[in-house]
């Protein structure tokens, strides 16, 4: 019952993340554009990252490991785009992010 819970927050924190994405990009000085380029950015990693890790992690005898360095490094690295100074830095975080989310 206690993974349903994690699962659910983790998923509840990435969107949540995503519906920010428009306020982060702005206050960095972004238009339009670069809001798009972020989704493209973050989705584009998410989508290869899944393909890449699913024949891994299927084979994995027990992946709570990868699961706890997915949520520790969605983490880490999703809340350094939050301090981003740039556009470019936070596009390159949060799609490094969603790799990480992958795992999870």
């Amino acid at each position: 019952m206690i993974h349903y819970l994690g699962t659910f927050i983790l998923q509840t924190s990435m969107m949540l993340g995503m519906t920010l994405i428009p306020f982060f990009i702005k206050r960095l000085g972004g238009d339009e554009r670069s809001i798009a380029i972020a989704y493209g950015v973050q989705m584009t990693a998410l989508g290869a990252a899944c393909l890449i890790s699913a024949p891994f992690l299927t084979r994995v005898k027990n992946g709570l490991p990868w699961c706890l360095l997915g949520i520790v490094g969605f983490g880490v690295f999703y809340a350094a785009a939050v301090f981003s100074l740039n556009p470019m830095s936070f596009f390159l975080l949060t799609g490094l992010s969603m790799c990480f989310f992958a795992l999870a």
